[in-house]
């Protein structure tokens, strides 16, 4: 038996519950970089900078800076309701940028297939809105077949933004180039706000 995970925090207790040999391997085949956006400047752990064209919104700043080089991104908030706002802003400027983004024709099938799908009349309408300029929310709240359809699309390289919350992280792997935490913070009733692990 071959047991594979990229997310498990006890490994150890599962290899040794299944009699098993851990094995443990950090190779990457694109490194990982991070960094903190600050007024223009992403300052990353290694001592680089990086300059780019500053928005005046952060989160904004970093997505088109992503699209327009050519690559996704992956956008975690701490609440279903600041993914769909995110995603509704986001979705906004990439439809009114100046410069070809995305496929129209495509995206327009694809926000049809998520009405289609979409249990909820309400998210499916807002999902497909913001999907037709090349940007989706993700969240528990959805149905499963709706995030399938989300996912899909971004790993086909059509949705070139997904905001999310936890719930993507768990377990999903999409090609970004680039990850934003746009809130590290979510409330649980039980303990109030606190970090995310």
């Amino acid at each position: 038996m071959l047991a594979l995970s990229a997310t498990v925090g006890n490994a150890e207790e599962v290899a040794n519950y299944l009699n098993a040999e851990l094995v443990i391997s950090d190779w990457r085949p694109v490194k990982l970089r991070e960094g903190v956006y600050y007024d223009g400047v992403i300052y990353y752990a290694d001592g680089s900078r990086e300059t780019i064209k500053d928005l005046g919104n952060p989160v904004l700043t970093l997505v088109m800076d992503t699209i327009i080089n050519g690559g996704q991104a992956l956008v975690f908030t701490n609440s279903r309701a600041n993914t769909v706002k995110l995603a509704q802003q986001i979705a906004h400027y990439v439809c009114n940028y100046g410069t070809k983004l995305i496929e129209p024709n495509t995206l327009a099938r694809i926000s049809g297939a998520i009405i289609e799908a979409s249990q909820s009349k309400l998210l499916g309408e807002e999902l497909s809105k913001t999907v037709r300029c090349g940007v989706a929310f993700h969240h528990a709240g959805l149905d499963m077949e709706t995030r399938t359809i989300i996912e899909s699309s971004f790993r086909d390289r059509l949705i070139k933004v997904v905001v999310a919350t936890t719930t993507l992280a768990a377990g999903v792997n999409l090609p970004a180039r680039r990850v934003i935490i746009h809130e590290y913070r979510r409330y649980e009733p039980a303990l109030a706000w606190r970090s995310s692990p």
